[in-house]
């Protein structure tokens, strides 16, 4: 094998960001000890310049991205109140895992629609309010006003409004488990 020339790169023993014992910083330590002999005569590297050649007029070190050398580590504070002496301490954890998702969560959609219990409303009340806000009255008795004591149990559990069921009705401190018994009921009793 015949000697390198002297133009001719050499290949570095150590390729930068390997890890070595020393970690992550272990290239950074070797680019220290070869700028230290880049620096002194140069007989161990085999270079013999000029002045009328190429020379190597920087060598820093470079920092690596911040991901690399810091991972994300939990910190956790931790209270011995029973030990002799008390005492906190604090840890790192981790590494965290990595993200192997970008699951995000959203609200459920909300779909508001009144229960068709507009007869049961007109033999109660006499009469059926005309809009939700109140604007449109009509002159009777009633018409306006919120329901008193009457109370719907929906369950709303499922995300498809199409699966929402009327669990029980509670009026006038009675419990109703469907509109129809309570219509029934309503017809049967003159609350008026």
């Amino acid at each position: 094998m015949s000697s390198p020339s002297r133009h001719e790169p050499q290949p570095s023993k150590l390729p930068f960001g390997t890890k070595t014992k020393d970690g992550v910083h272990g290239a950074f330590t070797a680019n220290t000890r070869l700028e230290e002999q880049i620096s002194g005569d140069g007989s161990m590297l085999g270079l013999c310049a000029d002045s009328g050649d190429n020379a190597i007029a920087l060598i820093e070190t470079f920092p690596p991205p911040k991901e690399v050398v810091l991972g994300e580590f939990p910190r956790d504070c931790f209270n011995a109140w029973t030990c002799p002496p008390p005492a906190i301490s604090q840890y790192l954890l981790g590494p965290l895992p990595s993200i192997i998702s970008a699951l995000t969560l959203s609200a459920a959609p909300l779909e508001l629609r009144p229960l068709k219990i507009s007869s049961a409303v007109f033999i109660l009340f006499r009469s059926t309010p005309f809009s939700y806000d109140g604007s449109f009255r009509r002159n009777t008795p009633a018409s306006y006003l919120k329901m008193l004591d009457m109370y719907l149990y929906v369950d709303v559990t499922s995300m498809d409004p199409a699966k929402w069921y009327l669990i029980r009705m509670v009026y006038n401190r009675q419990v109703f488990g469907t509109k129809e018994i309570f219509s029934r009921h309503i017809r049967m009793v003159d609350f008026l």
